[in-house]
């Protein structure tokens, strides 16, 4: 998620942008791209519900929401964006972006199991 979806998304950004590598280095990057989401995303949902067992049609459908949020204001974002700035710039912050997230869910995964216990512990003492 923080490797190859970005710098898919830096090569086809840059090779639309400098017209290099006609029209195959793009699809084989979206291909790539799309193979690496395809082992992310559902790898992701599947944390969530490991996480909140209890609560599994929010946490998917809360999921969902986000990230379709996410995509509608980027799909609205992207033409005036891409005309003020160019598509090699503008996949460069998407990718900025994506890097950040990645390191979001990393530090969320690294961390989870002790905000867990501390939550727990907080919620069991009030219960006291």
């Amino acid at each position: 998620m923080g490797v190859v979806i970005p710098a898919c998304m830096l090569i086809y950004g840059w090779s639309i942008e400098k017209e290099v590598g006609g029209i195959p280095l793009p699809v084989i990057v979206m291909f790539i791209q799309g193979v690496a989401q395809l082992f992310c995303f559902p790898s992701l949902n599947t944390y969530c519900l490991d996480v909140y067992k209890n609560q599994s049609a929010e946490v998917v459908a809360g999921n969902y929401v986000i990230r379709y949020v996410f995509a509608a204001a980027g799909s609205a974002a992207c033409l005036p964006a891409i005309q003020k700035i160019g598509v090699g710039w503008f996949s460069t912050i998407s990718a900025g972006f994506l890097v950040v997230a990645a390191i979001g869910v990393w530090f969320t995964a690294k961390n989870g199991k002790s905000w867990r216990e501390a939550i727990d512990g907080v919620e069991g003492s009030e219960e006291k």
